[in-house]
């Protein structure tokens, strides 16, 4: 298992306490399970993917996640993640993990971790009520933001897929979102040269950002596979 810093235990142990006390607010969206504001070891991650929010199928059926009661095993399932067969990791991954490969990097070797936007694993966010939903990713938000700090190693973000606006059939990349919310967050997107960088306000993360329309979970599987392939060329000096 992983030894995780103290600061970490302690960063995580507070989201876990205000995500149970805002959890009544955002009923509607059945938040279950354990939240989990990244998959794999961010300390050691040279890349960084992004998504939404984990689905409730991560906890289905519990026996997933039900060695874990006590918060010392909540980390290390965080951290250890992609390491363990039983449960495996959830195949949502598999096109992010065949991706990453195109450029050295994986989920498996601790070279690559998963954050997202909003660490409660909800009901798909195609079938939640559409203001609700908005609302609890820019509430959770700030725990995207802050987690950057405890990947060191990270030389690249990777987001792919979009996410959903509260206007009826309206949605924006991920990568847009990240980057409106950045000035609430002590950070800013600087664009420029076809690329984007994320940059806290501190100067501690200057982190080159990567945006690709289709997610893993589009209808074409290969897709986002597709498109890292088109672009690794650009990627891999970042990763030298």
């Amino acid at each position: 298992m992983s030894v995780a810093s103290t600061e970490l235990v302690r960063w995580l142990a507070g989201i876990r306490r205000q995500v149970q006390e805002t959890n009544p607010a955002f009923a509607q969206l059945d938040p279950v399970g354990w939240p989990i504001p990244f998959f794999g070891d961010i300390r050691t991650a040279r890349v960084l993917t992004v998504g939404v929010n984990p689905s409730s199928q991560e906890f289905a059926p519990p026996t997933r996640w039900a060695t874990v009661t006590r918060d010392a095993e909540w980390v290390h399932r965080l951290l250890d993640y992609f390491q363990g067969t039983s449960p495996p990791p959830n195949k949502w991954f598999l096109p992010w993990e065949a991706s990453l490969k195109l450029i050295g990097c994986s989920y498996e070797d601790r070279t690559a971790a998963h954050l997202d936007l909003s660490p409660r694993a909800t009901i798909r966010m195609t079938d939640a009520p559409r203001q609700r939903f908005c609302d609890m990713v820019q509430t959770d938000v700030r725990w995207f933001f802050e987690s950057l700090a405890f990947a060191p190693c990270a030389r690249l973000v990777l987001v792919a897929g979009g996410i959903i606006k509260p206007e009826e059939n309206a949605w924006l990349p991920i990568g847009s979102y990240i980057e409106s919310r950045a000035e609430h967050h002590a950070a800013r997107v600087e664009s420029g040269a076809g690329m984007a960088r994320i940059v806290s306000d501190d100067g501690c993360v200057s982190l080159p950002m990567f945006s690709f329309s289709n997610g893993p979970a589009a209808q074409d599987k290969f897709k986002l596979i597709q498109d890292v392939f088109v672009t690794r060329k650009g990627l891999l000096p970042y990763l030298a």
